[in-house]
This record gives structure tokens, C-alpha cells and sequence, in this order.
């Protein structure tokens, strides 16, 4: 039986925080882990203020840190974001602030090692941080948001940024479709098996996330010693049936986190007390690549974009940073004519440009032509 303990917390005051987080963490047996090196890894998708509530909050960060070091654990602390420098997109987040202040040495992943991944079902071995070779525990620190290629992110999905930076775009264009690329997150933290995950819902973010939704006010912490148990539990919170998410559904086939979506127990706040029925989520997408080998492209096409939406670029908001175009793992993006131009014969939909860009330029939409 795995446990996801969840406390209320309504905002980032750090008295409050550390408070709440002490109990959160004695809860998970957190407080029984003593003289280990261990990596915390927090969601940095791009440079963004805190109140964005696009990356984990930095007193989120800090109390975990104080919690742990008190203990006489070694802590480090890193992520690396798809496309920006990865200390300037930390410093503006806070993170990498709260890190100095804290003594943490802060990772920026650029240094890398294969890292084998024996049980995985499409990929047997990751070129990821090799921080992970000097470490005893990792740690997934979340934000509780949506995600509108796998709906829903947690704490699983936050692994992906253990590939450093533009090296997430390849695993894009080598599993374009959903439901491989969610088994290409399985199969990597099959290779990390992160030991812990404590997620920040205090403000989440619910719409066109993981960059482009609303902050929303939720007023929680969750921690848990297993890391599908508690991304379960935090999506059932906001609104979906976990076990139709891409990523969740394949972590649960996996059979090694849980064998089944029930055997979750809550010692502390019930998740069915908690339940948000108003989340603005990412309605379930169709996947058009499964009818590929069945027809000609000229029709193949026809359907992607009649069921698959695409990025529209909107000019009037874009500011032709270019970000979008360096990231894009099809290279179906270019600037003409002072706008950005995308190629949808090469547009696999994976809407990493819809991701990053923090001008919230894109929309995602269904069009024929």
C-alpha cells in the first residue's frame, strides 16, 4: 500500500511553509534519512517569475532544503531547461538564490553519463545528468499543473528535465506520438526510480499549461515515497480519472510503483475531501498516428488536422525571440517576413513551442487548412 500524505497550506510565507512542510515530510519517514547525498529536482520549464506559478516555489525549495540539511544530508539542487541558460532561467524563478543562500550547490546538468534503464519497454539507457552517479536519493519537487500534450504533469513528468537541454527535443522527434512519449517517461524514470516526490499545489496552474495556463489558487502540499501514487492523487484532485492520462496509465502497466490505481492510502488530509471540480483541464486529444500505415498521406494529413490541433501563431503578440524555432525538434518553424512561419508537413505535434513561450504567442487549434 503506498501513501500520499497531503496538507493544507495556503500560501508562500515561509514561517508557514517550513511549518507545514516539517509535518509533511516527518509524515513519509523523511525524517529518518540521515547523512545522504541527495538531488532535489525542482520544474523549471523557462525563465519565470514565481508567481507565474510555472516552476516550483522557491520557498517550497527552501524549506525542503532546511528540512533535509538539518538531518546532516549533502544537498544539491538543479534543473535544466529545454532551451534557456539554465543558472538565468533558475535565478529568476528564485531557485537558484534560495540554493546559495542555503549552501546548495546548484546543478545545471550539462555534464552527462549514460545512465542504463533495463526495464524499459522503447528505451534501455538515457544520456542524463550525471549528478545521478553521485547521489544516494532524488527527490521530483512538481507544481501541480496541466500539460497539453500529456494533459497532466507531475512529479514523473518532471524527471524529463534530468535530459539536458536541447537534447529534450530529440526524444520529441524519436517519439512524436502521445503514447510513446509517455512510455519514454516511464522508461526513464525507470532508469532514475526518483525515491521521493513532494509537490507545490499551494498555487497551481490549470488551462493551456505547462506555460501558457493561469495561475489557480489551491492551497495544498503532497508528499509520498512513490511518485505515481502521488501524481494519482494530485490528478484525481483537479479533475481527471487517472488511470486515461498517457503517462499515468503506462506507469501503472509497468507494475512496478503500484499494481493498481486503489492501494493508495492518505494518513493525513483525504483526497476525496479535497476535489476541485471547476479545474480548467486539457480535454483528451486524438492521436492520428495510429492510422497512418492505413491510408495515403495526402489523407493522412487531411485527418491529423482535422482531429490534432496545431500551433497558431498569433503576430500581433509574438516578439520574435526565436526560442520557438531553436526548440523545435522538426525544425517546421522560420522566420519570413518578420513572422514566424510553420511548415505542418514537418509539424509533429508535440507543441514544445506552445510549451516555452512565455509571450503566450501560440494557441493550440483545429484547423483543415
Amino acid at each position: 500500500m503506498a501513501s500520499v500524505s497531503i496538507l493544507k497550506c495556503q500560501n508562500y510565507e515561509e514561517t508557514e511553509v517550513v511549518q507545514i512542510m516539517n509535518k509533511l515530510l516527518d509524515s513519509i519517514g523523511l525524517d529518518k534519512i540521515t547523512g545522504k547525498k541527495i538531488l532535489l529536482k525542482p520544474n523549471i520549464l523557462y525563465a519565470a517569475q514565481p508567481e507565474k506559478a510555472v516552476t516550483t516555489h522557491p520557498a517550497v525549495l527552501k524549506a525542503i532544503i532546511k528540512y533535509l540539511q538539518k538531518n546532516g544530508n549533502t544537498v544539491f539542487a538543479g534543473d535544466s531547461p529545454a532551451f534557456q541558460n539554465q543558472e538565468a532561467a533558475a535565478s529568476k524563478a528564485g531557485l537558484k538564490q534560495v540554493a546559495d543562500e542555503c549552501g546548495v550547490p546548484w546543478q545545471d546538468f550539462t555534464q552527462t553519463a549514460a545512465i542504463p534503464a533495463p526495464e524499459g519497454k522503447l528505451v534501455k539507457s538515457f544520456q542524463l545528468a550525471s549528478i545521478l552517479n553521485d547521489v544516494d536519493i532524488v527527490i521530483s519537487l512538481p507544481k501541480m499543473k496541466t500539460h497539453s500534450l500529456m494533459y497532466y504533469t507531475g512529479a514523473i513528468k518532471n524527471m524529463f528535465g534530468l535530459v539536458p537541454g536541447l537534447s529534450k527535443s530529440a526524444l520529441h522527434l524519436r517519439f512524436p506520438d502521445r503514447d510513446n512519449f509517455a512510455q519514454m517517461i516511464v522508461d526513464l524514470n525507470l532508469a532514475v526510480k526518483p525515491n521521493y516526490a513532494i509537490m507545490d499545489a499551494i498555487v497551481g496552474m490549470e488551462g493551456p499549461g505547462p506555460g501558457s495556463g493561469k495561475p489557480r489558487q489551491v492551497g495544498l502540499l503532497l508528499a509520498s515515497d512513490n511518485v505515481l501514487a502521488l501524481d494519482m492523487t494530485a490528478a484525481r484532485i483537479i479533475g481527471y480519472k487517472p488511470e486515461t492520462l498517457p503517462i499515468l496509465s503506462q506507469a501503472l502497466a509497468s507494475g512496478f510503483w503500484l499494481k493498481t490505481g486503489e492501494e493508495i492510502d492518505y494518513p493525513l488530509e483525504k483526497a476525496e475531501n479535497l476535489l476541485i471540480k471547476d479545474y480548467k483541464l486539457i480535454h483528451h486529444l486524438h492521436d492520428a498516428s495510429m492510422f497512418r500505415d492505413y491510408m495515403p498521406e495526402w489523407a493522412f494529413r487531411l485527418i491529423k488536422n482535422l482531429t490534432v490541433k496545431r500551433p497558431i501563431f498569433n503576430p500581433n503578440i509574438c516578439k520574435l525571440c526565436k526560442e520557438c524555432v531553436r526548440i523545435c525538434p522538426a525544425k517546421a518553424l522560420s522566420v519570413q517576413e518578420n513572422r514566424i512561419k510553420v511548415d505542418y508537413t514537418k509539424c509533429i505535434r508535440c507543441y514544445c513551442c506552445h510549451e516555452i513561450c512565455s509571450h503566450h504567442a501560440i494557441t493550440l487549434k483545429k484547423k483543415l487548412f
